[in-house]
């Protein structure tokens, strides 16, 4: 090879190698490096292995099927370094702070100014389980049990030694999720187990410590599932029941005999004491038996105070008892009636709304979604006549949008509750 240096000809002495441009189609992220890619969750060096990256100039990411997403620059590191001779990986810097779940694609560039895309996905955090452990009883082949907690349709599979899990579907909420387990061979009780839990998109599971414990022959209530009343308007806990409304459950219980009872009552003691017995029913309550491990409870909380911790307790008598189990934790909620707005402004950018309705004492602060809060200083005023009706007014900013939804902050709360209230309807003009 032969060339010119300032019109000298020059002669070039030694190996030239001359290799093809990678078409990037056999490029992937290393597994590892995909699981740790969480939304928001700050700077994640991930690897790219391929045919060879060593022509690589530029690389960026950018969201797939987002037609106004823009690529954004991510820095990257080639082990030897551009032109250095062939290398079958790189390493790529994503920051994910501002990233949502979802599918992006490194556009990678070379020097024929071309760009070559490798997808890889931005996952969600993990789910979230909040009532481990699986409390299992020894001496029983099938049980069932109800996870809580968040996102818990990402669990694709459960494994565990000595057990086989089968998951129902999600809830519509993602926060709780039925599931059935069925023991191979015995466990001695006071045996925990580890669980692996395979999510989606994810590579490798996670392990869960001690996620299982298996218990004596004892009774026990090892999960329930709340039904709630409809038509409620406000956004309730997994844990929280409306005061005032009959509260229907079904409980997952071990070991329970024939003339064992449920007995219900306040965690401090307060309001109505209750023993069921199965089978039983009166006005105020049913408890029947609709498996061999589940009983159906319809109870009238119309005895029981606001704040009450409602537990449940299986008794055996002389074969002994349960741990008490937290049943719902009973709350007094605003019941709103009509929820207007004044059609003229109070002062700039603000107007007066009007909330009728009961226990409207129970609110604390009120706003739009997305909104700053609005504190409620003064109490509700009694409306004349029979019954308990009251009326608020507040001056919050005009609704972001006409489906804005209302937030209710009760008494207590650190966070909003979402509320069926929109943007209002203006006042009668003889109400203003």
């Amino acid at each position: 090879m032969t060339g010119l240096w300032d019109w000298t000809p020059l002669k070039a002495i030694g190996t030239v190698n001359v290799r093809d441009l990678n078409d990037f189609r056999a490029a992937r992220l290393d597994p590892a490096s995909q699981d740790r890619l969480l939304a928001h969750s700050g700077k994640a060096p991930v690897t790219l292995w391929g045919k060879d990256f060593e022509f690589t100039t530029k690389v960026e990411l950018k969201k797939m099927h987002d037609e106004f997403a823009k690529p954004e620059s991510a820095p990257f590191l080639l082990p030897k370094g551009l032109r250095e001779g062939p290398q079958n990986h790189m390493d790529v810097q994503v920051a994910t702070q501002q990233l949502i779940p979802g599918s992006y694609e490194f556009l990678i560039s070379q020097q024929d100014g071309k760009t070559y895309p490798v997808e890889f996905k931005i996952l969600p955090n993990p789910p979230k389980i909040d009532n481990l452990p699986i409390i299992l009883n020894q001496g029983t082949a099938v049980q069932h049990f109800v996870l809580k907690g968040e996102r818990l349709d990402l669990i694709k599979k459960l494994e565990a030694s000595g057990g086989e899990f089968k998951l129902n579907p999600p809830a519509a909420n993602q926060t709780e999720r039925s599931l059935t387990v069925e023991l191979k061979g015995s466990s001695r009780p006071g045996t925990v187990l580890a669980v692996k839990a395979y999510l989606k998109d994810r590579n490798d599971p996670l392990t869960l410590p001690d996620a299982v414990e298996i218990t004596g022959p004892l009774p026990a209530i090892a999960s329930a599932r709340l039904s709630l009343p409809a038509g409620i308007g406000v956004a309730l806990h997994s844990t929280e029941f409306p005061a005032g409304y009959t509260l229907n459950a079904l409980l997952d219980i071990r070991n329970i005999e024939r003339n064992g009872a449920l007995r219900l009552s306040c965690a401090d003691g307060s309001g109505e004491h209750a023993r069921l017995h199965i089978g039983e029913q009166t006005s105020h309550w049913s408890l029947q038996r609709v498996s061999p491990d589940q009983l159906f409870l319809a109870f009238d909380t119309g005895g029981l105070p606001a704040g009450c911790s409602l537990e449940a307790v299986i008794d055996n008598g002389r074969g002994g008892s349960s741990q008490p189990f937290t049943l719902a934790n009973i709350l007094r909620l605003p019941l709103i009636e009509s929820f207007a707005v004044s059609a003229a402004d109070v002062q700039s950018g603000m107007r007066q709304y009007q909330l009728t309705g009961q226990n409207l004492e129970m609110i604390q602060k009120l706003g739009w979604e997305g909104g700053n809060p609005a504190d409620i200083s003064s109490l509700p005023t009694p409306i004349p006549g029979p019954g308990l009706k009251q009326t608020m007014e507040i001056n919050l900013p005009a609704p972001p949008n006409p489906e804005a939804v209302l937030l209710l902050w009760l008494r207590g709360d650190e966070q909003g509750r979402e509320s069926t209230l929109k943007a209002a309807a203006p006042l009668p003009s003889s109400t203003q």
